[in-house]
């Protein structure tokens, strides 16, 4: 199985393609020199449509949206991030999710694990030093192809 793992944001969104737990590419999509959610929108999903087909990708897995918090976070930001994740599910043929405490600890060993964490372990990995957003979407695809994962992932439609 072909699929990308995405750590999504209205900022910067991580994503890497791995193919039976190898990784191919990863990187990072920097929106934060765009001014409006919808001009984020429009060439987040150019970009990832390019790596996409690059790789022939199949399957998307994304970190489940949380619309709570240990913070508050505004009902704007929520909206924005959620309009990113419906876009992402109309727009690729199989999107999974998987809750952040689920892929941290299936990959990092632990749920509350931080993405300093994250980052260290895709260095000692994959000899690779990335941002927290690559980072995680590193993880986040890897999780993907551990043992019984199926079980923690929900089909998006």
């Amino acid at each position: 199985m072909r699929l990308m793992g995405i750590d999504y944001s209205t900022i910067k969104t991580g994503y890497a393609v791995m193919d039976e737990g190898k990784l191919l590419e990863s990187g990072a999509i920097e929106l934060f020199n765009l001014n409006s959610i919808k001009e984020r929108r429009k060439y987040l999903l150019a970009r990832l449509n390019d790596i996409a087909h690059k790789y022939n990708v199949d399957t998307i897995v994304l970190e489940r949206l949380r619309l709570f918090h240990h913070s508050k976070i505004p009902f704007k930001a929520i909206l924005k991030l959620a309009s990113i994740v419906y876009m992402l599910i109309d727009n690729f043929p199989i999107v999974y999710s998987i809750d952040t405490r689920t892929w941290k600890r299936l990959v990092l060993g632990r749920a509350s694990a931080t993405k300093d964490d994250a980052m260290g372990y895709v260095l000692i990995e994959y000899q690779k030093d990335v941002s927290h957003d690559e980072a995680d979407a590193i993880c986040i695809a890897e999780s993907a192809f551990c043992p019984d994962v199926i079980k923690y992932l929900k089909l998006e439609d």
